[in-house]
């Protein structure tokens, strides 16, 4: 059986930019070396994983991280390790008091999120090289990397080629691609894509969608109907998987401002005091969201506790 254009490529990469490559030696000699085999096995077992051909199998953490470092021209490796670091991401999380531990957060956050865009982009590279697609989601992932970095402007043109590639449902391309007209500012165009991808989405997505489409409703003036959607979300068994999938997508202001918004409609008026004020002290929001902040803030200091109890 002939060589597989993969494998063909993996020798091309051997022979021409691999270090400390011994030129004396014929390219089916390291076709068959230890370390080429390796990274073909695990671009094979990574392509299996993704496409939910297998459990993960693998307790150690974060171990496709470090097989893209062993194995930097293996596509599905890449990929994979880029899907592992946005989970981690997800997990990043300020303590109760908020003192001193956000600056250090968002430089975790995005270091960890530059090294993942590493990764996706040298999977295209390497894609492009070999004459083949990226692998599935390469392009969408890049695009929920790219916004989570706070680069808005660079989302579109991911989302055009996932679109393109069919690679993910529409709901899910609207529902970035409505988080990004509205921190860009194109409020009438993200309650159009925000509303479509929370009807659309199916139910085990629909609280995803349901906290970004209250995120929305809050930016565009609705505040009730804002809380009212957060009060749908915390009832569906879902909710807390959702709201780590809402972590991964925002950069670390937007998650304050969306706990901040959560917590004041759950009634716990202190505890989104402390989240809005940590928001506003941050460098990163434009002056038209800190205005929608401080007026929450003058709202919080006005509202009455009602009798009983918050109001659900």
């Amino acid at each position: 059986m002939p060589p597989s254009l993969s494998t063909l490529w993996w020798v091309f990469w051997h022979l021409s930019v691999a270090p400390n490559h011994d030129r004396s030696s014929s390219a089916w000699e390291h076709v068959g070396g230890r370390s080429w085999a390796m990274c073909v096995q695990f671009d094979r077992q990574a392509f299996d994983l993704r496409m939910g051909q297998g459990g993960r199998g693998i307790a150690e953490p974060m171990v496709w991280g470090k097989r893209a470092v062993l194995c930097p021209h293996a596509p599905e490796v890449l990929v994979l390790a880029a899907q592992d670091e946005l989970l981690e991401v997800s997990r990043l999380s300020w303590d109760s008091n908020l003192d001193g531990t956000l600056d250090e957060l968002v430089a975790e956050h995005r270091e960890r999120l530059t090294t993942a865009l590493g990764w996706l982009n040298a999977a295209v590279a390497e894609s492009q090289r070999r004459g083949e697609l990226a692998p599935l989601e390469t392009y969408y992932q890049r695009a929920h990397l790219l916004f989570a970095l706070g680069r808005y402007e660079e989302v579109g043109s991911d989302l055009d080629r996932a679109r393109a590639l069919g690679e993910v449902r529409r709901w899910r391309i609207d529902r970035m691609a409505a988080m990004v007209e509205l921190l860009l500012g194109d409020l009438h165009r993200a309650v159009e894509l925000g509303r479509l991808a929370w009807t659309d989405a199916p139910p085990d997505e629909r609280a995803v969608s349901g906290y970004l489409w209250a995120l929305i409703l809050d930016r565009v003036g609705a505040t009730e109907q804002a809380e009212r959607v957060l009060h749908a979300m915390r009832r569906d068994s879902g909710h807390l998987v959702a709201r780590q999938a809402v972590r991964s997508l925002l950069p670390i202001h937007e998650r304050l401002y969306l706990a901040a918004l959560d917590q004041q409609a759950d009634g716990e008026g202190a505890s989104a005091l402390r989240l809005w004020h940590a928001y506003l002290a941050r460098p990163e929001p434009v002056e038209a969201d800190r205005e929608l902040a401080r007026r929450h803030v003058e709202a919080l200091a006005n509202r009455p506790v009602p009798v009983g109890g918050p109001l659900r």
